[in-house]
Parts: structure tokens; sequence; C-alpha cells
């Protein structure tokens, strides 16, 4: 049976996986620096981030 992962994850679900614990600035901040996977503008006022690229960043912030 296949799993049916999402694609994209928006602000809302991030804070969650995040556990509230970082800000839309903080995020951004990561972007700009490069330590953090950017995000993509799904429409002019929408932006979402890559959910393999989330998993990933958070897998390599578990095995340091």
């Amino acid at each position: 049976m296949q799993i049916d992962t999402p694609k994209f994850i928006r602000w809302p679900r991030l804070k969650k996986i995040l556990d509230d614990s970082v800000s839309r600035a903080t995020i951004r901040r990561w972007e700009i620096r490069g330590i953090f996977p950017k995000h993509i503008l799904l429409g002019p006022n929408m932006a979402a981030w890559s959910y393999q690229e989330i998993e990933e960043w958070l897998q390599s912030k578990k095995s340091k």
C-alpha cells in the first residue's frame, strides 16, 4: 500500500512540525543564509516548502 505524502507544506503545518518554536522571520533568515530549504511561491500570496526538503532537513538535524 502506498501512502500519499504531501508535496508541499504551507506555514501552519510547518509551524506545527517545528513545534511552534520558530517564527516566520527566523525561517526567512535561515533561508537567506542557506541553512533551511527555500520556500516556493505557489501563487502571488501563497508560499510553501517542499515536503521532501523539509523531511531531509529534519533528518540532518537529528543526525548531528
